[in-house]
């Protein structure tokens, strides 16, 4: 049988296509979700008058319940929770893609991002560039692609304040790939919807005086289909979710997103003959542990936990 021919683009398309690709934001799209969540769950009286009368768009309108009711309030922190986790996945899917596109110096980089549609080869890139994390070469080039360049030349930083940038983008990517690789049956489940049974959950265990182990607030409760001893299993899991926690690192993952964004348009404007400003927001120590370490309390914290299901 003879082999299929591989279609290739021709190279002449490159420059058009790029500089198409690169008047897009694809960040815009993310931040603009991030600010409709957050704005749906406002606190804020202003807010709450503001939404009172309703809500209208293109001639279509619908009533908003009374905010400030309890049962409202309960809805808005189970629909926080299940958003927020597919938006926080969805952004870090998007940076770990982003970033696999343009880590190759791919000419056109909107053909590679295309290219790459195969799950499980996307899942096995990004299983590599997590292991790599740790290399002094995916720091560089995590700099390169994400921050315009390896070293602060550039921009009117200390030697300590790029340190601390390169430490936060390393983070930022472990955390991007844990987040993808580690928790997609939540995502799926949340993705998914009906799935999901988002409810407040409390638990409790005195291992010892010194370390509690306790977890109380908003979770998601979901089926996950897990291999035991070589066999199929089902597990109803529950994990405890925190809206602001993921919301914060949407915000971090969107920056980041914005600055490898800059950083193409700047490194391709010497071919498009376009002259650009730099323009990236740095990440620093106290942020991103701040973000780490979350709501964590001393002892021992809990995340998640699962309870398996009786098969027949």
């Amino acid at each position: 049988m003879a082999k299929r021919k591989v279609m290739r683009i021709d190279p002449r398309e490159f420059e058009q296509l790029n500089k198409r690709y690169y008047e897009t934001n694809p960040h815009d799209y993310l931040e603009f979700r991030l600010i409709s969540l957050i704005a749906f769950v406002d606190e804020s009286p202003r807010m709450a008058t503001q939404v009172a009368e309703g809500v209208e768009f293109a001639g279509l309108k619908m009533s908003v319940p009374d905010l400030d009711s309890a049962d409202a309030v309960e809805k808005k922190v189970k629909y926080a929770s299940a958003d927020s986790i597919v938006l926080l996945h969805h952004a870090c899917e998007i940076l770990l893609r982003l970033y696999l596109a343009h880590s190759e110096r791919d000419p056109c980089p909107g053909v590679a991002m295309s290219s790459l549609t195969n799950f499980a080869e996307f899942k096995r890139a990004v299983a590599k560039l997590q292991t790599s994390l740790d290399t002094t070469e995916r720091i560089a080039d995590l700099l390169e692609v994400v921050s315009y360049s390896k070293t602060n030349e550039p921009f009117e930083l200390s030697d300590e304040q790029w340190a601390e940038h390169a430490e936060g983008l390393k983070a930022v990517f472990q955390f991007a790939a844990e987040t993808f690789l580690n928790d997609s049956p939540l995502y799926n489940a949340a993705k998914h919807g009906f799935a999901v049974i988002p409810h407040n959950v409390g638990m409790s265990l005195e291992v010892s005086e010194d370390f509690p182990m306790k977890k109380d607030g908003p979770a998601l409760t979901y089926l996950e289909r897990t291999t035991k001893d070589g066999e199929t299993a089902w597990q109803a899991s529950t994990q405890w979710v925190s809206a602001q926690w993921n919301l914060a690192w949407v915000k971090v993952i969107v920056d980041q997103i914005e600055n490898l964004w800059n950083s193409a348009k700047a490194h391709y404007a010497v071919k498009l003959g376009d002259d650009r400003k730099l323009r990236f927001q740095f990440l620093n120590r106290e942020m991103i542990d701040r973000l780490l370490r979350a709501d964590a309390i001393d002892g021992i914290n809990v995340t998640k936990m699962s309870m398996s299901l009786n098969l027949r």
